[in-house]
């Protein structure tokens, strides 16, 4: 998704002379905008304390907070090794300018931070002893896009989803669906809107809204959990899952029960969700499950004594091989009947199974024998 195409114009200043600012021109929603591209120094572009990263503390974190937080990502380090070794900046930084004269970064924290680690290190004499030749003052000014002064909150909102929720830079699924939660409700834009700036599905866009909505209610239902916002994908398994929407719609009850699931821990891992439709279906599993001390591994035991596929891979390709034969489409079946070589080797599959139940047969406990 292409967002920015540079135009050639000036940038009139009402105040003093005619400066060349290059400008561009930024896609938003199906309109478009325009933002120009300037050199800015690195002391006066302030991390966003709004930043995703941050959605989820109570209280605005400060520049010196965010900076070591996005530091400490494993991304972050990858990036500043990339920068050094280039140079620069391949992708300029979203900024807008504050009444201060300082400009807050809507897009590219990650990278100003990386940029403010380099810079200390080639005024300390750091790059240079490792090799690299770049002046001191070689990281102090950074290319930026300016967005317009005007420019609304949903505006900024639509750039930052095309970027990083449906574009070229993806945020983390829990980010992205937290994005789109409030282009909905803080942006008052519907879904088809929001289906039209991102791209997606209008059922994933109402997907990722339901389940976000869900995991602030869990959040707010168990405030003991601090870490209640990375359970989004549990909400968005349990919503993609036809039977699970249906067990959650039949009873509002049943939102709270799976809550306290997730609470007390009956999930090893999100995955485990795929599997809850034939635990609920089971009358021994379910039981199992909903007991005090039951969760998510000893049900799917249960589940695998009745049905090894569960358990195995080599039954579970065994599965899978009866339902492809099951399903063997008409016009497969027919060239089958005229082509000697698929009817050999459906002989063969044959015999491999004759042979392997045999020699299983003799493996068998013989009751006679034994008593």
């Amino acid at each position: 998704m292409n967002t920015y195409n540079l135009v050639h114009a000036v940038h009139v200043d009402q105040m003093g002379p005619i400066l060349l600012k290059p400008m561009i021109e930024i896609a938003l929603g199906g309109r478009k905008t325009e933002g120009t591209i300037e050199k800015i120094s690195l002391s006066k572009l302030r991390l966003d304390p709004k930043n995703v990263r941050f959605k989820h503390l109570e209280k605005e974190v400060g520049e010196a907070a965010i900076e070591s937080h996005i530091w400490e990502e494993e991304d972050a380090k990858t990036l500043c090794q990339q920068i050094r070794v280039s140079g620069g900046l391949i992708e300029p930084p979203v900024v807008i300018r504050m009444p201060d004269d300082s400009y807050l970064v809507k897009e590219g924290n990650r990278r100003i931070v990386c940029l403010r680690r380099l810079a200390k290190e080639a005024h300390d004499g750091k790059l240079l002893k490792e090799g690299y030749k770049y002046p001191k003052s070689h990281f102090d000014e950074v290319q930026t896009i300016v967005l317009a002064a005007d420019l609304s909150q949903k505006d900024i909102d639509s750039l930052l989803g095309t970027r990083h929720v449906s574009g070229p830079k993806e945020w983390a699924t829990l980010n992205r669906a937290w994005h789109i939660y409030e282009m909905y409700n803080q942006d008052d834009m519907d879904f088809d809107e929001i289906r039209q700036v991102l791209g997606f599905g209008k059922g994933t866009v109402i997907r990722m809204v339901k389940a976000f909505q869900k995991t602030i209610e869990y959040g707010k239902t168990h405030p003991e959990d601090k870490q209640w916002f990375r359970k989004f994908t549990y909400f968005d398994e349990l919503l993609k899952k036809p039977q699970l929407r249906d067990w959650i719609e039949q009873d509002s009850l049943r939102v709270n029960t799976f809550f306290d699931w997730i609470a007390n821990g009956k999930f090893s891992d999100v995955r485990d969700i795929r599997r809850l439709p034939q635990i609920l279906e089971d009358p021994d599993a379910s039981k199992v499950f909903y007991s005090s001390d039951g969760d998510i591994s000893k049900a799917k035991a249960i589940l695998a004594q009745k049905d090894p596929a569960i358990s195995s891979e080599t039954f579970s390709i065994v599965k899978k091989t009866i339902g492809a034969l099951r399903s063997i489409p008409r016009n497969e079946f027919v060239q089958t009947a005229r082509d000697e070589s698929r009817l050999k080797l459906l002989n063969e599959l044959r015999e491999e199974i004759d042979a392997l139940l045999a020699d299983i047969t003799k493996l068998k406990p013989n009751p006679q024998k034994e008593s």
